[in-house]
Order: C-alpha cells, then sequence, then structure tokens
C-alpha cells in the first residue's frame, strides 16, 4: 500500500480544507434539503474524491456503499443507463448509497446528456459525486444542477507543514531542506506531496543532487516533444524515466509546454498542451509512453 492510500483521511475532520470550504462542506452536510448530486472539481492530487468519500462518512453512508467508478473505464451511456436503472434499487445494507464517478469529463456527450435525467430526480436515498479536474469539458445544463464544491491549491507553507507532522508522527526520517523542496514541488497538492515523499524516502541529503540531475529528464523530454524530435529519441529518453513518477513527469512536461504555448503560440507546444492535460494516475509509464507517441506522431 502507497503513502498516500495509507494515510488517505476517511472522514471530514482529518482533511485539510481551507476555512472557507470548510464552511461550505459542514453547511452541505448539516441542510436537510440539500442537493443529492455534488460536483466536485480541483486540480490533480488536491483530494477531490477524498472528500466525496468524507462527505459519504459525514452522511452517514455504509462504505459498503459507497460506489466509485473511474469514468476513463466506465464513459459511455449504457454505463449511465444502467446506472439510471440500478440507482432506484435499496440497497442490501443500511438505507443509503452514493456514487462516486472520479474525472467524470471523460463521459461522452451522450453519456452526460443520458446523466441529466438522473439528476433532474435523484432518489432520495442516493447522492452522486460527480469528480473532475476538466469541468469545461462538462455540459453546462449538467453542472448546474449539481452543488458545486471546488477544491483549491494547498499553499506550500501548509504543504510543508503538513508533511512536517507526518514525518514525526510516522517517524519518516526526512531532512527539512527535502521537505521544502518536495513542498515547492507539489503543484499546491497533497496527494503529489506524500508521492513525491515516499519517492524520496531513505535517500540523504547528498541523494538529493541525484535526485535533482534526474528532474531534467522530464525537460528533455519536453524540448524534445516541442523540437519534433523523432519517436526513437523520444524512446531513449523515456527509457531513462522509467521508474520515475510517470504523474510527475507528465505535469512537468505540461507546464513546459504551457510556459512555450504563452510566449510563443506555437502548434506543436499546443498539441503537447492538449494531450498532456489529461492525468495518467491510472494508465502510469504507459498511458505516458502513449502521449508521447501521440505528439511524436502528429
Amino acid at each position: 500500500m502507497s503513502l498516500a492510500q495509507k494515510l488517505k483521511p476517511k472522514v471530514l475532520l482529518e482533511i485539510k480544507l481551507t476555512p472557507a470550504r470548510q464552511k461550505q462542506v459542514e453547511h452541505y452536510i448539516a441542510n436537510e434539503d440539500r442537493n443529492h448530486a455534488v460536483l466536485i472539481t480541483g486540480n490533480s492530487g488536491c483530494g477531490k474524491t477524498t472528500i466525496a468519500g468524507a462527505i459519504s462518512n459525514s452522511l452517514e453512508i455504509p462504505e459498503a456503499n459507497v460506489n466509485v467508478y473511474n469514468s476513463s473505464d466506465f464513459r459511455g451511456i449504457d454505463f449511465i443507463r444502467t446506472l439510471i436503472l440500478e440507482s432506484p434499487m435499496l440497497p442490501l445494507y443500511g438505507d443509503t448509497k452514493a456514487y462516486i464517478l472520479d474525472e467524470c469529463h471523460k463521459l461522452t456527450g451522450d453519456a452526460q446528456e443520458a446523466m441529466l435525467k438522473l439528476l433532474e430526480e435523484v432518489p432520495s436515498h442516493v447522492y452522486l459525486f460527480l469528480v473532475t479536474t476538466n469541468p469545461e469539458k462538462l455540459k453546462v445544463t449538467l453542472k448546474r444542477r449539481c452543488f458545486n464544491i471546488d477544491m483549491p491549491n494547498a499553499t506550500v507553507q501548509d504543504i510543508t507543514g503538513y508533511l512536517n507532522t507526518i514525518t514525526s508522527i510516522h517517524k519518516i526520517d526526512a531532512s527539512e531542506e527535502m521537505i521544502k523542496k518536495i513542498a515547492a514541488k507539489a503543484e499546491g497538492a497533497y496527494g503529489i506531496a506524500l508521492k513525491q515523499l515516499e519517492q524520496v524516502m531513505g535517500n540523504s541529503d547528498e541523494d538529493l543532487l541525484e535526485l535533482s540531475e534526474k528532474e531534467s529528464l522530464p525537460i528533455d523530454l519536453a524540448r524534445g516533444l516541442i523540437s519534433s524530435k523523432g519517436w526513437k529519441t523520444i524512446s531513449e529518453i523515456l527509457k531513462n524515466l522509467k521508474g520515475a513518477d510517470p504523474e510527475g513527469t507528465r505535469r512537468l512536461v505540461l507546464n513546459y509546454a504551457t510556459t512555450v504555448l504563452l510566449n510563443t503560440g506555437s502548434t506543436i507546444s499546443y498539441n503537447v498542451v492538449a494531450v498532456f492535460s489529461e492525468p495518467v494516475y491510472d494508465s502510469g509509464f504507459a498511458g505516458l509512453c502513449r502521449a508521447c507517441y501521440r505528439v511524436s506522431k502528429k
């Protein structure tokens, strides 16, 4: 089990939220006339599915009745039709159940259209949590029918404090320098910070120099893609990246390409941004290779 999975909060009190977001979530839970459809948005690793699970817990929905689906795998109209037929059925255990649709922006247009019917009349014993990093890809009518929770990025100071607490409680050997570096590179996401912490656990401060050198590889990859290097060159860089964090690499490439796009407006940098906007949490290194291949062959 990864460090992020091991430390994943299950109750609301364990989640670090801004005061405004904390108040919003608590108000939602306290409101007996609450909307049973919730849209949770935010960047990768900011805790969207975690907050969906914690709200389910606060609403006393049994964990066994919380169904999580990744819309990368369940994205068609047939899945939504099944959901519509299944949702009115009472759960075998307890009185309520929840459906969490992660990365729901990947639902097809027809699937989103069908989802509207379910959102119009959500059964009283059902809660729907739509989770996404790209809400702009959802139909406006769909978003309007949900209670919206936008998860803001954490500050470097917040993440530093969080990592200091985690390393202290769990007896993890990590220097202050290492923690500061991880917090600065986490891009406002506690989940990413934990993955980076796990990656460097057991390394000494001297080893950080070697880690820094490895960080140049994603930049080499981004430069190779933007300068239209052939697949042979790109694949050699990817071979050297095997074992690195694929999602971290994707984000570094995306940030680099975005900077180039803003400064030059080049078509190739736009292509990189378009392809690398999709997270590779589930597909991993294979997903990273696929993204690179798509760009190099355009």
